[in-house]
């Protein structure tokens, strides 16, 4: 079971927020839990105190509108960014480019998901709505309809990076302007024992149930912004 990036020029302005990191306990069977109830531990979670850290991007000198990003704050040897092409329609899409850096001398591995739809809770996208209410999260959780295997953990070496993308859509009835989209990667599993049956059937046990090699596990958030275009 599942547990668990125009023809206008355009100027998207990042701000980077990263949460402190929190080892998980360990909970034997924690990674077999289906999206929705980790869903619901994880939100629970938020609601608690955390400590931010920022720092903010600096403008490219290039004059073409764009801007430099720079890379989130280390956690547990991580950093993280993200970026988007330029202006979307409202009732859009557009897609992602998430990234993640190995900051350390050790192999790092990252648990994500590759099916998109399945990513709440593990990357997940908020947007600012504004005046028109809280934020709206992407993707909607999935109760079931995915195996995970060990083609959702990959490895980054020392000093290397790797990207991935991800759908952002922009809501109908929002407006031409310049809205907020914070991106949040998280990540408590350390181990998959296998073996809980769900609607997807018996999980299996990955890495021989030991320990992930280099897993990483924490939390770490990413603030930019997206233009709307009429």
């Amino acid at each position: 079971m599942v547990l668990e990036g125009v023809h206008v020029r355009w100027i998207v302005v990042f701000v980077v927020v990263v949460t402190g990191c929190r080892t998980p306990s360990e909970q034997p069977d924690s990674q077999h839990r289906g999206v929705s109830e980790q869903a619901a531990a994880i939100e629970s979670e938020q609601s608690e105190q955390v400590g931010f850290a920022m720092n903010e991007h600096e403008r490219a000198g290039s004059g073409d509108g764009r801007v430099a990003e720079r890379w989130s704050a280390e956690i547990d040897g991580l950093q993280i960014r993200a970026s988007a092409p330029g202006p979307v329609p409202a009732g859009g899409a557009v897609s992602l480019s998430l990234q993640f850096r190995n900051t350390g001398a050790d192999l790092r591995q990252i648990y994500l998901l590759r099916s998109e739809p399945f990513r709440a809770m593990q990357s997940t996208l908020y947007l600012d709505a504004g005046a028109k209410g809280p934020p709206r999260s992407q993707p909607e959780p999935r109760p079931h309809g995915y195996v995970v295997t060990e083609a959702d953990f990959h490895a980054i070496d020392p000093d290397a990076t790797v990207g991935f993308t991800q759908t952002l859509r922009i809501p109908s009835d929002w407006s031409p302007g310049v809205r907020s989209v914070r991106w949040v990667c998280r990540n408590k599993v350390e181990r998959w024992k296998g073996g809980v049956q769900t609607l997807d059937g018996p999980t299996r046990e990955l890495f021989g149930g030991e320990r992930i090699p280099g897993i990483w596990t924490g939390t770490l958030e990413y603030r930019f912004e997206v233009v709307v275009g009429s």
